[in-house]
């Protein structure tokens, strides 16, 4: 277990050996980082594992890190996961139950003028509801529709990277409350699809993901 970003792409870049003893970084963060295939929720439904891809001597390994392993960001977390209770407060505290249908249901009825916070959390437990539910073409469905609303993802425009990092962020918290089961390969391939369906790079959801930990 890591401290945050730095700390894990210290570890990897220093502290990771690979079978022959070494370490193909040589102390160095930056490359490192680049090394990062993605994020999912810990099979063990604890915090969020970052993998990364290390190019050692005798072939590549893959190391898995929970940067989530000290107080300040398993606090952070559980402050991602209190953000955004406005008028979207009640469906929020359904989801986290698991009355998924009626996430859905409150969240298609929420008013039009409801603030842009609640909307886009809407935007976010609509899908989170239906892959808990075991609906993943619809849920991918929802969600490739709710980016197609958006403005195309650029350097300077992360919003449609916002929705995908709300609806990881719901994801993992019901796995952490033992309420979404899914193996390594599917959270990846769900990830994927979302990035590849959203026109989202995988790097600036990385950074999204960074920035609201980060708050």
């Amino acid at each position: 277990m890591t401290c945050g970003p730095q700390d894990s792409y210290e570890y990897v870049a220093t502290r990771f050996r690979c079978p022959d003893g070494t370490n193909p970084f040589a102390g160095d963060s930056s490359r490192a980082s680049q090394s990062r295939l993605g994020s999912s929720p810990a099979p063990s439904g604890n915090h969020i594992l970052d993998t990364y891809e290390v190019p050692c001597k005798a072939g590549s390994v893959k190391v898995y890190v929970d940067m989530y392993g000290c107080p300040e960001y398993a606090n952070r977390l559980e402050a991602i996961e209190a953000a955004g209770q406005d008028e979207s407060e009640q469906q929020r505290a359904a989801f986290q139950k698991g009355d998924f249908e009626g996430v859905i249901a409150g969240c298609k009825a929420i008013a039009a003028d409801a603030s842009a916070e609640a909307r886009a959390w809407c935007m976010a437990l609509i899908p989170a509801s239906l892959y808990a539910l075991k609906r993943n073409a619809e849920a991918l469905a929802e969600l490739t529709g709710a980016c197609s609303r958006l403005p195309p993802a650029t350097a300077d425009n992360d919003v449609r990277a916002t929705e995908l990092a709300l609806t990881f962020v719901a994801l993992a918290t019901l796995s952490q409350k033992g309420k979404f089961e899914a193996s390594e390969s599917q959270r990846d391939a769900m990830v994927d699809s979302w990035l590849s369906g959203c026109q989202v790079p995988a790097q600036q959801l990385q950074r999204t993901l960074e920035s609201m930990q980060e708050e």
